[in-house]
């Protein structure tokens, strides 16, 4: 494996892990094991604990963390050998190397302090950022991105997309705050809380819960309004507009998702869906705003993409390139 397929495999089985390890991170909360292990960096006092109620997708979400910091270590020194092609990267790496080590530590203040939601939702904003920013790495070192220019897209599509983005990562902290407070089940219909639209005298978790669903709101609309910015797919667009018709009906799906998860009571599997959801639809956002001139681009090592054709991210591709 030459050195541009490397650096293309390594930033997506380490975007792949670590979208895995927000997943578990997820499950680990929705199962109420945030402190099946009392102690950090150990469980219990031991290396590899009994494995009791909890306890194995506790000591799962650690061990995958730590390869997740193998994995980071890996790319840094990828970056570090290439630092002349694309001082960027390296510097972005330098970054995600910082960044791991503090959501390591992050993690073991989830415990200390038994469960914090400021702590906790810290914990997993620097989840995201880190998931997003290596997930663009890999997008951006594909061969789809090897052309130079993009057709004439209205700068209102890459302002829209920005707010969509932003509104997407705020939505994401805010919906772990709803989790992590215990908020979720706030305001136990939907789409009105106790069906009255504004919560009023129902406590501050219902207005918490109902700013949660506003956002969505706000997302959504966000979203269509992006799909009618898109130019039409052609042979250099990227699929911009399949793009963002897909991240449409992600979000359609991830508001269903959520109101499943109101009515059914928190059901685990789509707690855990709601949030995987969530990162997708950040990151489709991201890429439709920084496609042109923004991170994407600047990520792309060059000649990093030479020699792949099939990548994990073809749904971002015009039809006949992904064929």
């Amino acid at each position: 494996m030459n050195r541009s397929n490397r650096l293309f495999f390594v930033c997506s089985l380490t975007a792949a892990v670590s979208l895995a390890l927000v997943g578990l991170g997820g499950y680990v909360r929705a199962t109420n094991a945030g402190l099946a292990c009392p102690d950090w960096p150990l469980c219990h006092s031991r290396v590899i604990p009994p494995f009791s109620e909890g306890v194995l997708q506790e000591f799962l979400h650690r061990v995958l963390a730590g390869f997740v910091l193998c994995l980071t270590a890996v790319l840094l020194w990828i970056a570090h050998v290439g630092r002349e092609r694309n001082p960027y990267f390296w510097k972005t790496m330098v970054f995600l190397a910082v960044l791991v080590v503090v959501q390591a530590v992050m993690g073991g203040l989830t415990v200390i302090f038994k469960l914090n939601p400021f702590i906790v939702v810290s914990h997993l904003v620097l989840g995201t950022v880190y998931f997003q920013i290596i997930a663009l790495s890999a997008i951006a070192n594909t061969v789809f991105l090897r052309k130079a220019e993009l057709p004439a897209v209205p700068a209102l599509f890459y302002r829209v997309t920005y707010c969509l983005a932003a509104a997407c990562f705020l939505q994401i902290a805010l919906g772990g705050f709803v989790a992590a407070s215990g908020a979720s089940l706030a305001c136990p219909d939907f789409p009105l809380c106790y069906g009255a639209l504004l919560p009023l005298g129902y406590g501050p978790s219902a207005v918490v819960q109902m700013t949660h669903r506003g956002l969505g709101l706000v997302v959504l609309l966000l979203a269509a309004w992006a799909c009618l910015l898109a130019p039409k797919d052609n042979a250099s667009a990227y699929g911009l507009k399949r793009t963002a018709h897909g991240m449409f009906w992600l979000i359609v799906l991830q508001i269903a998702a959520g109101a499943g998860t109101v009515l059914m009571s928190v059901p685990v599997h789509l707690a855990v869906t709601h949030l995987l959801l969530a990162q997708i639809i950040l990151l489709k956002a991201l890429f439709l705003a920084n496609c042109q001139n923004g991170i994407v681009r600047a990520l792309a090592v060059p000649g990093a993409a030479a020699g792949l054709e099939h990548t994990f991210a073809t749904d971002l591709m015009p039809p006949q390139e992904a064929a």
